[in-house]
């Protein structure tokens, strides 16, 4: 959150709920935040019962979450 400014780009973002490596509440949810404060075009999605590191989640609630970040980045 330090680096974002009004020339931060649009940002994709999820997490989950079962990451103990980076947990949502300290990367996530403080960038949403700082989106909010800078108007910052995001979408944050959080996951119930996925960890951290999933690539493209297959077979988890996640699963998809490339081809929404690629809609929400084209819309921009």
């Amino acid at each position: 959150q330090n680096w974002v400014n009004e020339n931060y780009p649009p940002t994709f973002m999820f997490t989950g709920d079962m990451d103990v490596l980076v947990p949502g509440s300290r990367h996530a949810d403080v960038l949403a935040k700082t989106f909010d404060k800078y108007d910052i075009k995001y979408q944050y999605k959080k996951y119930f019962r996925l960890q951290h590191g999933v690539g493209l989640a297959c077979n988890t609630q996640a699963e998809g979450w490339l081809k929404e970040a690629v809609e929400f980045w084209r819309e921009q």
